[in-house]
């Protein structure tokens, strides 16, 4: 529950006070985990809580529960339910992980080498196989993360520099009609070169 962005709850509905029921689960993820069950906190930190999805599912002890049986319910953190911006908020920010995962599958298979190279920037590669398996896994994730991060940069510097060479060619062409070349063809070569720098921004 701690790394997660939603909690999905298979739950019945009903209020317990029973430790590690289902419905003490969503209480901590709707109103923050307490001490006691938390990683050990800063006194800045926020409390940490996060959206519930909450299954209405029938139970052997409780078959005919409230609520159309598989309905979906959702709820909110309760110092945020009031803030209607919040589930758009919060929904933009599972599709830019969702954008994410979509470029680590469409791009990471290309950049292998990018990605090894990383790794070594941060840990020599000898001393690699010396860690723990879950460091492995941050250590690769983080190089990932870093490589997509230089190759979009990379992409963006050379799309600006094709929309600064679009634009002077651009108001050349214009110009060059306007001095030298009063021809339909030299004109018109303004507008379709100013729609070529559209599209590329669209």
């Amino acid at each position: 529950m701690r790394h997660s962005q939603i909690l999905i709850a298979l739950w019945d509905g009903e209020e317990t006070k029973k430790i590690g029921e289902t419905a003490q689960i969503v209480h901590f993820a709707r109103k923050g985990i307490p001490e006691a069950y938390a990683i050990p906190r800063k006194h800045l930190d926020p409390v940490e809580s996060r959206p519930v999805y909450h299954i209405i599912t029938p139970r052997i002890s409780n078959p005919a529960p409230k609520g159309e049986p598989f309905a979906r319910i959702e709820y909110y953190p309760e110092t945020l339910s009031h803030n209607d911006s919040f589930k758009v908020t919060f929904g933009n920010i599972l599709k830019k992980i969702d954008s994410y995962n979509r470029d680590v599958i469409a791009l990471v298979s290309h950049l292998t080498n990018e990605i090894n190279n990383n790794k070594v920037y941060v840990i020599p590669a000898a001393k690699v196989d010396s860690l723990t398996p879950s460091c492995q896994s941050i250590l690769h994730d983080y190089a990932v993360a870093d490589t997509l991060a230089l190759h979009f940069q990379k992409e963006s510097k050379q799309a600006l520099a094709s929309i600064l060479v679009l634009v002077v060619f651009a108001i050349f062409c214009f110009q060059l009609y306007l001095e030298f070349f009063k021809y339909p063809l030299m004109l018109l070569l303004y507008p379709l070169t100013l729609a070529l720098l559209m599209y590329g921004i669209l």
